[in-house]
């Protein structure tokens, strides 16, 4: 009978240090964002008030280094750019599925409401691009 034994990992692989964006974290899932060969990850967080005073915590993509990157499977870098500034919302889930059928996946994340904001019901649809 095989068992999986878990090692925390080189810090380096992911990272993990303080980000004002992604301090209450809720929910990830992964897919091959970049239909590359490996998975890649997004983290999706909670809303909140930030030092800056506004509406903070946004969803984030972690794209694994290895394939079309040319660096090493298992490292992942954060994708710049990646949401909206100021779009915030509470997730409770999210799925990555090719929603338009074009050969590339997407990503829902469901929304619970805001807790600052609790009118803030809206899910967010994100069509990839990369085709």
């Amino acid at each position: 009978m095989l068992r999986a034994i878990f090692a925390d990992a080189d810090a380096t692989r992911f990272p993990d240090q303080y980000d004002e964006n992604l301090i209450i974290r809720n929910y990830a899932v992964s897919g091959d964002i970049d239909a590359d060969g490996d998975v890649d990850l997004f983290v999706l967080p909670h809303e909140f008030m930030g030092s800056q005073g506004s509406l903070v915590g946004s969803p984030a993509l972690f794209v694994n280094q290895g394939g079309a990157q040319g660096g090493f499977v298992g490292e992942f870098v954060e994708e710049v750019g990646f949401w909206l500034p100021g779009t915030t919302f509470v997730a409770g889930g999210a799925l990555v599925v090719d929603l338009d059928n074009d050969g590339d996946l997407d990503m829902i994340g469901t929304s619970v409401g805001g807790v600052i904001q609790s009118n803030k019901v809206q899910d967010g649809l994100l069509l990839n691009q990369l085709f």
